[in-house]
């Protein structure tokens, strides 16, 4: 029996946060071993950085060299405290208007057997995994500004990316930085011979994979990126660039999308069967009623969720903005305000469920 095997009958009942807490630590650890940071005598700051509640269940992973300074020395002020409030309430937006109504789609489609029925499970759990994780991770932001910490952001917009290295430098930046600047740097990086190289690769993506949970189906996952990053570095990197941005666009969407079926999936066989019934082998139909009719139900959600994705909504709020300066502020303020009581709604109607990443 595998160690995976028995994590999984075992149920072992385990903290929130701890893979958090844990590279936490292990971020002081290092950071004070390699000269970055002094050792920090007062238990209370190590303990505030440690667990501060704002990033621990879900993130962003805050390196201890980062937040060594704003331990001591924070400042607040009213610019501060409306910047939180408008990232609060932005990641409150994307999570109880977005990503739940997607998940939502996802959860009625999970035993659809027609191809464009898969096709909608798996785009409506690739778009509510980045607005309930984004959503958290601004709120997360949002809250530590509140107590003058200032974290850097956590997502950058991936669905934009134009080859799955570029989706990694705008994906979870944290967990890629964690695992750049503690696992790979030490060990050589890319500053070794090839076949150290593709160890070095291989070594950071299976612990990524493993970081979300012991479940072979997170292993692949991390695996696959791997293999997908050493394929763009060592064959498809200078044909990446010369292809026309849409379809290099298209390309990296298509293969994230695959990589979010394997991290959805129970097991490995639920997984391939996934895939297999999006090019239509072991479908009843291209389309069945159930999908048709959540296509035509939702569609408006899938529009905007898509175009909410990209940067379309801050060049929008750009251009609104120096067109009407403080116009534009005061009415920003305003559609924050009713969609914040909009969510609230929402929340005590029942309709909200709870983050995604509070399993990992």
């Amino acid at each position: 029996m595998d160690i995976l095997h028995i994590q999984s009958n075992l149920k072992i009942a385990l903290p929130v946060g701890l893979s958090f807490f844990t590279f936490s630590e292990l971020s002081y650890i290092f950071d004070v071993y390699n000269g970055k940071s002094k050792p920090q005598k007062n238990i209370i700051l190590f303990t505030l950085y440690v667990s501060f509640f704002g990033k621990i269940s879900m993130g962003p992973i805050v390196s201890y060299h980062e937040m060594e300074d704003q331990l001591e020395n924070r400042t607040l002020s009213k610019a501060q405290y409306a910047s939180g409030m408008v990232l609060f309430s932005k990641g409150l937006i994307k999570k109880v208007l977005l990503a739940d109504q997607l998940s939502y789609i996802y959860s009625i489609l999970q035993n659809n057997t027609s191809t464009l029925g898969v096709w909608l499970l798996a785009i409506s759990y690739m778009l509510q995994i980045y607005f309930d994780f984004s959503g958290y991770s601004d709120m997360a932001i949002g809250l530590s500004r509140f107590f003058g910490f200032d974290f850097k952001p956590n997502f950058d917009h991936p669905y934009t990316a134009t080859s799955v290295q570029d989706f990694w430098r705008k994906w979870h930046i944290s967990l890629s930085q964690w695992f750049r600047d503690y696992l790979y740097i030490p060990l050589g990086g890319n500053r070794v011979d090839k076949n150290t190289y593709i160890r070095n690769i291989f070594i950071v993506w299976f612990c990524t994979g493993l970081w979300h949970g012991a479940n072979w189906t997170f292993i692949l996952w991390g695996l696959y990126y791997g293999c997908l990053l050493l394929l763009e570095k060592f064959f498809l990197r200078e044909k990446l660039e010369k292809l026309p941005k849409p379809i290099s666009h298209i390309y990296t969407l298509l293969v994230v999308l695959i990589g979010w079926v394997f991290f959805m999936s129970p097991n490995i066989t639920t997984a391939f069967t996934t895939l297999g019934k999006m090019i239509s082998i072991g479908t009843t139909t291209f389309a069945n009623n159930q999908a048709k009719f959540m296509l035509k139900s939702y569609f408006i959600l899938f529009v905007l969720a898509i175009l909410l994705s990209t940067k379309v909504y801050d060049r929008i709020q750009i251009f609104v903005y120096n067109q009407y300066k403080m116009k534009a502020v005061y009415t920003t303020w305003t559609i924050y305000i009713i969609l914040f009581i909009v969510c609230i709604a929402f929340i005590v109607g029942g309709t909200y469920h709870s983050f995604l990443y509070f399993a990992f």
